[in-house]
Order: C-alpha cells, then structure tokens, then sequence
C-alpha cells in the first residue's frame, strides 16, 4: 500500500473529479488489456471494464487501505469478466456469421476506442462525482432527497 493511493482514494471519496480522472486513467489501460484477455472481444471488454470502475468507485469506502488497491481493482475486473462470461454462455449468439463475412482483418482502432472510453468516462465521473444524496452500496436504493 501506499501513501499516494491512499490520498487518491480519499480524494476520489470526497468527489474530487480530478481524483476519479486521476484512478481512472491510471488503471484503465491494465483493466481493459485483462477483459480483452478473457473476454475475447473487444466491445465486451469496452464495457466490462466500465462496470469494473463503477463498481471500483461503489466499493471504494470498503476498500482497506492496508492493501494495495491494483489488486483489489484487478480483482473486481476478474470477477465482473466472470460475471459476462457466465452471463453470455446463457443468450444465444445471433449473428454468429457474420465474422465469417468480413473480406480480410479490420483496423486496430483500440486507441481510438480507449480515447472515447476516456472521454465518456470522464463525462460520467464528472456528472456523478458531486452526488452526496446517493447511496453507494446498490443502485437500486438510489433516492433523491426531498426539496
């Protein structure tokens, strides 16, 4: 563990958008690479690993600062890829071939994609991190507070 982590996680705990940016872009290119690994494709990963940080930024006040935090975010991708892959054996796959279709291999475009996940990332940390009124244990138990 160490002390830098610790301070970014209080940051992140406060609603500094600057923290939430900060974890983030420090951990997305590994989260990602490990979904791709074993989810076999890339779209997948693209959202898994946004479930892994919105799950990373819900489970943040239970994470002991005694650790160190890449493990534990690293953990929650394990299990959230396990969660897809389970998920995915149980619907039928519709269009199964049409990778047969394709006349030769796409573009590499995972820098573009990485850019955009960024980019819709921050978006989203940027509307949520002020929040004060909800609940982060489940989404489900999220209220607006009386005017």
């Amino acid at each position: 563990m160490s002390a830098d982590e610790a301070t970014l996680v209080r940051r992140c705990l406060k609603g500094n958008a600057e923290a939430v940016q900060e974890l983030v872009e420090r951990f997305q290119t590994e989260v990602y690479g490990l979904c791709c690994r074993l989810l076999n494709h890339r779209h997948d990963a693209e959202d898994v690993a946004q479930e892994v940080f919105l799950r990373v930024f819900r489970s943040l006040k239970g994470w002991d600062p005694a650790r160190p935090l890449k493990p534990w975010i690293m953990g929650i991708a394990v299990n959230r890829c396990r969660t897809w892959l389970a998920q995915r054996a149980r619907r039928p796959e519709l269009v199964d071939y049409l990778q047969d279709t394709v006349a030769g291999r796409a573009a590499d475009d995972s820098a573009s994609c990485s850019a955009r996940f960024k980019t819709l990332w921050l978006r989203f940390a940027s509307s949520i991190a002020p929040c004060s009124c909800c609940s982060t244990n489940r989404a489900s138990r999220m209220r607006r507070s009386p005017r």
